[in-house]
């Protein structure tokens, strides 16, 4: 299994952070692989039409942080996840490397499947695959490269008046 360190001081692992998108480096919960690749309904899908599920949430989201890495605006992507530290941490690192003049070469995360793990918390366990990405300076040297691969992640998500937020990123450890 592929799982990078997310949030550290070191700019190897800021950039490892761009990689994986954001996880907060804290309790690493292990729970067994998942064994559905369709989301299962749960409690916190709207069956109201035009309301956002929570897994529509968590696609868009993705959709967004894979956009901001590849065109330098987090500017939407800062809206749905102002309170996740880790995600913010990621924002930055991403403004930082295109303030610079750097470029992401990075071709999307794809999700494999979504997971309702924790009811009280609104907690989803994702399974996603990461491209390879190649991080260039300025003048376009390549700054570091990463192999890409499968990550997998726990997203604790706020219900708000005007939606979903995302509240918390974790890295989350698979047996194997």
């Amino acid at each position: 299994m592929f799982v990078r360190r997310a949030v550290a001081g070191a700019a190897a692992s800021a950039l490892a952070l761009v990689l994986v998108g954001c996880a907060e480096d804290e309790p690493e919960p292990k729970f067994t692989e998942p064994t559905s690749s369709a989301p299962s309904p749960t409690p916190t899908e709207s069956e109201t039409p035009g309301r956002e599920s929570a897994e529509d949430f968590i696609r868009r989201v993705t959709d967004l942080a894979n956009r901001a890495q590849v065109e330098g605006d987090t500017t939407e992507y800062r809206k749905l996840t102002p309170q996740c530290e880790a995600c913010q941490s990621f924002a930055d690192r991403v403004d930082e490397i295109y303030a610079d003049g750097g470029s992401i070469e990075f071709e999307g995360a794809r999700i494999v499947s979504i997971e309702f793990i924790d009811g009280s918390l609104n907690g989803y366990q994702v399974q996603r695959d990461v491209p390879a990405t190649t991080i260039r300076d300025a003048a376009g040297d390549v700054q570091d490269d990463f192999a890409g691969g499968r990550e997998v992640i726990n997203l604790y998500l706020k219900k708000t008046a005007r939606g979903w937020l995302l509240g918390r990123m974790l890295r989350a450890e698979v047996e194997e």
